[in-house]
């Protein structure tokens, strides 16, 4: 269907479909949505991001204020669109919401074709043809973008942006009139304009000249003056040295015909607004502007002057002038300076930060490094730590008291600087994640309310993604209403490594796309560059500024290193050849030679010390050097900080001194140098301190131990092996699943080297770093990895990695019969959990068959009390999940129940009835923890209260999910603690306790978006919750999660019973909007595929078969339906499904007017309900009771 549409954005928001204007909305919210996806557009929008850009004060209704937007503008842009097709403006993606426009539609937008149109007209020249093309342009200028949101944050950028083109445009016009003698059109023309901008002060200086051209000097003055009151009132600023030197020259009649307006077209510098990618990039001094007036001549320590960025940094200082001058709150703003390594733009922070310093502006800094990328926030916290223990008492006390409290946790400094500092309560990870992550920046929001304020990430590729979300966080926060908000965020990243940081590269796409960052790109010396440098060193002789330039290729670093070389080759004896180091360089290459001969000239300790900094690779205490420093040794790196191999790293009030190459390019090279031997002893020298100085609270650091007495040898095997796994398991319980299996595959390559080669039958204490051979029984470590890696596998819910850990496990854990029995349990869950019922009833009933085996065989030993109670608790739980598992497997046992119950008394026959499964018979819950071990418990007892629930047990289930929930909690199992909060959650709900339900579905939904590396956990919430908006009538929010779920899933090889679960679903949304042939279409091909159902799934779907029938006159066959799903769940003792058929029956009957013991057998119903405590069910059976009996 060929459809046009016209946009307009500029002034008043009006759309047009084939002429015709749509104006009909039906509500705000849809039109907001709309703008914004059109500003968006060819970009999926997160659902989140577009709830906090257009409803941010709405929390509890966000979301469903967003679907109902979505729904109503499909329904504008598509008005005959069937309810159940896709949309072809608006469709979903996994990413969020896009506005797209299908292939057969044109689309005009009054914006796109003002910009093309002025780039046009701005190429041509100054004939009466480009002004008329150039005027053209511009009158499409009939307002500012989207005027009627003013307020709104994301058309902010955009307005300005447009509003800038249209006043270039407006001005290279007026003074082609000028140059035409068209004075007076000149003069109309920039008080036209002045409209949207009147503190717009270029566009004074042209109206000026244009007046005074024309011989109206009065005018001109007046101009002036209006110009003058206008930054006075709106800016409280003076009008620049350039426009009153205008006036003054006009006063004395000095003025000349020169347009005024040349250079710059704006007083402020030209912004560059790219992302990665993006062919939006400018360099040089015309990228960034020249501002006399605030200069700054920067000099390193022997007064030399800064070479070749003089542009760059006046424009950073300009930065921190507006912002120091700024009366009105502002939005943060972000300076990324990019550029390959070496290339100075540490340098460059380093010196903007000092001018910061000198103009009394707060300024934190902090480095990022590879080997902390994996550690959240560590970059915030080397800086806030630093500045929290240099803070006066009277600078902490100001600070709010609940943001301190958010970030105590992190920073265990403030506890003790402020001992009355109350720390909140415990809350659920989750919670205490975004705590954190609102307590940093309202903290850093808190530290510039007294004044400015620069934080500055030097090497921002390394950072780790807690803190980018920090960072994305200042960026986009809004200040509120007089709150100041001077921030500017000065970070540098290497454009080459980008893509070792997935996380920082899609920010930097998402801050370019909203015009929220500055890259500013940092380029190599030129050739007068290098020229300029050598001159002020007074080393141009005997090496050529050309030959250095070819050497060096223009890189910061390599340019220093060789300049330092000639210099300290000066205070070298005479009888040293100068030539020899001129032509060691001009032969290399590579800079490498240059920093290696300079270490080469270092006393021995000083190398020494220097090549375990290079192993180091980090910024480092001195204490990870060695165990205990000499005298001789802090001599020695004093001497390498004045000769600058090292720096030094702000130290707080314990002074304590980090240190860290002066880039670490440096290290890279000298660690190169160094022979294998020597590696060897390094790794091992650094593997012991670093065990050694954090003996205490190891875990973060395990990884990196592990990684240095791997490259210690194989001596140091046995720690290397420990450190593995230590590591490991830290990834794992913080949800870094991929990490944690490659630290889990070190170690059993680790154990496979000890396999094949065994080592001596003893080993002196130091060659295995303090721990004896005996300590390490090596089936031990395999089977912790083992089941380490289990673990992590069935977070992922990869089949083969679990399978293969499993019999790994057992092979490895003979011994140890709980481990086995509870690992076997799990393995055969998880396949049900994946969807593969069938496969999952075989593990189970083989499993049943194992259990049933060693109970015979304790019968005829000495009592063993721990093992018999373990396996009679996992005989109990797996036979009940088994017998669940399998019933619809067997479901010809339920017909043939049905048919047999014929032949007994006719109330029987009718109404099958209600089996009750046997009490679990647990006193103590807590008690299982013990039983079953706390790192299987979690899991396993999440699925034993799943079974208690179908069974109508309640209380248990509840008391039993609760000690799952707090044993995950524990133990770090994410995916146990979604699995028990979405059990808990259908508890509540039956209980008839909404809001508790709703509390916890909501928290096992957040729960979910934190383990990206496991995103399957959401199916399993999703569909609960998707089946819990029909029962509440909510279709169509209930369609779309269906609709995106079943997508997602046909794309998979196992969740088979979950596909069909999300089919069944649609079919009784069908049958909710009466399409019957749909709904039975939908139904009967999932239950053609029985066994690999999920039981609740199947009942639901035959009851779902049998309201089609009733609807369709065919009561008998419905009547016979639900009599056989009485007998099914009956039989089953799943009783929340038996009152479903039990309430659906008694409907039946009494439209059929057969009530015949119909009576009885609701009275029974609702004291079965009743016991259970299901409040809603119950109160239908009794209505259903109560018009029985009155009728």
């Amino acid at each position: 269907m060929n459809e046009d549409f016209c946009v307009y954005l500029l002034g008043a928001f009006r759309l047009y479909r084939n002429g015709s204007s749509i104006s009909e909305w039906h509500t705000r919210q849809a039109r907001q949505l709309f703008k914004l996806l059109l500003a968006e557009r060819g970009h999926s929008v997160p659902a989140r991001r577009l709830i906090d850009l257009l409803w941010p004060e709405y929390i509890e209704n966000a979301d469903k204020t967003l679907r109902s937007a979505i729904s109503t503008l499909r329904n504008v842009l598509e008005p005959d669109r069937h309810p159940h097709m896709p949309s072809r403006f608006v469709p979903r993606g996994r990413g969020g919401y896009a506005l797209t426009f299908p292939s057969d539609c044109t689309l005009w937008i009054d914006a796109q074709e003002f910009e093309h149109l002025l780039q046009a007209a701005l190429r041509g020249h100054n004939t009466p043809e480009g002004r008329e093309r150039l005027q053209t342009a511009l009158k499409l200028y009939s307002g500012d973008y989207l005027a009627e949101d003013e307020e709104a944050s994301w058309t902010q950028t955009e307005r300005l942006r447009l509003r800038d083109c249209y006043f270039s445009g407006v001005i290279t016009l007026m003074e082609w009139q000028n140059e035409a003698r068209l004075y007076g059109e000149a003069v109309a023309l920039g008080r036209k304009a002045l409209v949207f901008d009147a503190c717009y002060e270029p566009l004074y200086r042209v109206i000026m000249q244009a007046q005074m051209l024309l011989g109206d000097n009065a005018g001109a003055l007046h101009a002036f003056e209006q110009c003058r009151q206008a930054l006075d009132q709106h800016l409280g600023a003076d009008p620049s040295p350039q426009t009153l030197a205008l006036h003054t020259a006009i006063l004395q009649g000095e003025a000349s015909g020169v347009p005024a307006s040349r250079a710059p077209a704006r007083d402020a510098p030209t912004y560059i607004y790219a992302a990665p990618g993006q062919d939006q990039q400018m360099t040089g001094s015309a990228a960034w502007g020249v501002y006399p007036e605030t200069m700054y001549e920067a000099h390193d320590q022997r007064g030399v002057p800064f070479i070749g960025r003089k542009a760059e940094l006046n424009w950073l200082i300009h930065q921190m002038h507006e912002m120091k001058g700024a009366r009105q709150a502002r939005r943060t703003r972000m300076v990324a300076l990019v550029g390959e390594a070496g290339v100075g733009k540490s340098s460059l922070i380093d010196l903007a930060l000092d001018h910061a310093r000198a103009e009394g502006i707060i300024t934190l800094a902090a480095t990022c490094q590879a080997l902390e990328q994996g550690l959240s926030f560590a970059p915030l916290l080397s800086m806030l730590g630093g500045w929290l223990r240099e803070a006066s008492e009277h600078a902490l006390q100001a600070l709010p008291r609940v943001t301190l409290a958010q970030v105590a946790t992190l920073l265990p400094i403030l506890t003790t600087v402020l001992p009355d500092l109350s720390v909140p309560a415990t809350v659920s990870p989750e919670q205490s994640y975004s705590m954190l992550i609102t307590g940093l920046v309202d903290l850093c929001i808190a530290l510039c309310q007294p004044g400015p304020l620069i934080l500055a990430f030097d090497d921002l590729q390394w950072a780790d993604e807690s803190t980018l979300l920090v960072i994305n966080r200042l960026i986009c926060e809004k200040p509120e209403r007089g709150q100041a908000f001077p921030l500017l965020l000065l970070v540098s990243y290497r454009p080459e490594d980008i893509n070792e940081n997935p996380t920082l590269d899609a920010m930097l796409r998402y801050l370019g796309r909203e015009r929220r960052s500055h890259i500013m790109p940092v380029e190599r010396f030129n050739l007068e560059e290098v020229d300029e440098y050598l001159r002020w060193h007074n080393a141009a002789p005997p090496l050529s500024s050309e030959s250095l330039y070819q050497v060096t290729r223009g890189n910061a670093l390599f340019l220093v290193e060789a300049v330092r070389t000639l210099l300290e080759q000066e205070e070298q004896p005479p009888s040293t050849n100068d030539e020899t180091v001129i032509n060691s360089l001009l032969r290399s290459q590579q800079v490498r030679d240059v920093i290696l001969a300079r270490m080469a000239r270092l006393p021995q300790r000083c190398i020494e010390l220097l090549e375990i900094a290079s192993v180091i690779g980090h910024t480092f205490p001195p204490d990870l050097l060695k165990a205990e420093l000499a005298a001789d040794d802090y001599q020695a790196l004093d001497t390498l900080v004045a000769r600058r191999f090292l720096v030094e790293v702000e130290s707080g009030k314990d002074q304590e001194m980090h240190l860290a190459f002066s880039h670490e390019m440096v290290g890279q090279i000298i660690y190169a140098a160094c022979s294998a031997p020597k590696l060897l002893w390094l790794h091992r020298c650094v593997a012991d301190n670093m065990a050694k100085r954090y003996m205490a609270h190891s875990e973060p650091h395990a990884g990196e131990i592990a990684l240095h007495y791997r490259q210690a040898g194989p001596q140091h095997i046995f720690q290397a092996l420990r450190y593995s796994v230590a590591a490991g398991d830290y990834a794992r319980r913080t949800f870094s699943y991929r990490h944690a299996l490659a630290q889990y595959d070190a170690a059993l390559q680790l154990l496979h080297q000890l396999a094949e080669h065994p080592p001596a039958a003893e080993y002196p204490p130091a060659a295995t770093g303090h721990l004896h051979i005996q300590e390490f029984r090596l089936e031990e470590w395999r089977r912790k990895i083992h089941y380490g890696r289990g673990l992590t596998y069935e977070a992922l819910l990869d089949w083969e990695g679990i399978q293969e850990s499993h019999l790994q496990l057992s092979a490895a854990a003979n011994q140890d019969v709980a481990l086995v029995h509870s690992s076997t349990h799990r393995v055969a869950i998880t396949r049900s959990l994946m969807g593969q019922m069938v496969e999952a009833a075989d593990i189970g009933r083989a499993f049943m068959e194992k259990l049933r085996q060693e109970t015979n065989i304790l019968q005829h030993i000495p009592a063993d009390g721990h093992r018999t109670r373990l396996i009679a608790s996992l005989r109990d739980m797996t036979q009940r999940w088994t017998h669940l598992l399998t019933a619809t497997v067997d479901s010809a046992a339920s017909e043939t129940l049905g048919e047999s119950q014929d032949a007994g008394d006719e109330a029987t026959a009718r109404f099958p009835a209600f089996h009750p499964a046997p009490s679990p018979g647990i006193q103590d819950w807590e008690e299982m923890i013990t039983e079953l071990g706390a790192e299987q418990a979690a899991f396993l007892l999440a699925i034993y209260g799943w079974a208690l629930l179908l069974q109508g047990l309640n209380a248990g289930a509840e008391q039993c999910l609760k000690v799952a929930l707090k044993v995950a909690e524990e133990t770090g199992q994410v995916t146990s603690w979604i699995l028990a909060s979405l059990l808990l959650s259908r508890v509540y709900e039956l209980y008839g306790m909404h809001e508790a339900s709703k509390a916890w579905m909501e928290q096992c939904l957040a729960r979910c978006q934190q383990v990206e590396e496991a995103a399957w956990t959401t199916i399993w919430p999703l569909l609960n919750h998707a089946y819990s908006l029909i029962v509440r009538d909510q279709l169509n929010e209930a369609e779309q999660i269906l609709h995106r779920l079943h997508t997602q899933l046909a794309q998979q090889r196992d969740f088979t019973a979950h596909r069909y679960s999300a089919q069944i679903s649609l079919g009784l949304i069908a049958l909710e909007r009466h399409e019957l042939e749909h709904a039975e279409t939908l139904l009967r091909d999932a239950l053609a595929h029985q066994p690999h159902l999920y039981i609740e799934a199947y009942v639901v779907a035959e009851i779902g078969l049998a309201t089609i029938a009733t609807q369709r006159g065919q009561q008998q066959a419905a009547y016979t339906q639900l009599r056989k799903m009485l007998a099914f769940c009956g039989q089953h003792s799943l009783l929340p499904l038996y009152g479903l058929a039990a309430l659906n029956m008694a409907r039946l009957l009494l439209a059929m007017e057969q009530p015949q013991g119909l009576a009885q057998f609701l009275e029974h119903v609702c004291t079965l309900l009743q016991a259970a405590g299901y409040a809603d069910m119950y109160k239908v059976c009794s209505a259903l009771l109560q018009r029985l009996t009155t009728r």
